[in-house]
């Protein structure tokens, strides 16, 4: 897996750019989700995690947008909106993984 953590140099350019230093997040933009409780139900989530935990996702998506941009100064790029339809949530150690979290979402037995 790749980090998306911000490097020490996304960070000065950052604050170079808004002249603001206050309130960066270690992670871009877009990188994070709300699971609401109808969405943990469903994912058979029974007991809230501990702050810090580390879980894995398993998750299958629809590209539903891509943004072409190019610049003044010559660079280029894109970016994607993806929308997730299905997934999973399971613990980083499978050993310490819900009973029956998969197959509430795929059928079968755990």
């Amino acid at each position: 897996m790749i980090n998306l953590k911000k490097s020490i140099e996304e960070k000065k350019e950052e604050v170079h750019e808004s002249g603001m230093m206050c309130g960066q997040a270690e992670y871009p933009y877009g990188l994070s989700i709300t699971l609401e409780p109808d969405v943990v139900k469903k994912l058979g989530i029974t007991s809230p995690p501990t702050v810090g935990d580390e879980k894995m996702i398993l998750a299958k998506v629809i590209c539903k947008e891509v943004t072409l941009e190019e610049k003044y100064d010559d660079t280029a790029g894109f970016s994607v909106r993806l929308q997730m339809t299905d997934m999973e949530v399971r613990s980083e150690d499978p050993r310490k993984e819900e009973p029956g979290t998969s197959s509430k979402l795929y059928g079968g037995e755990s």
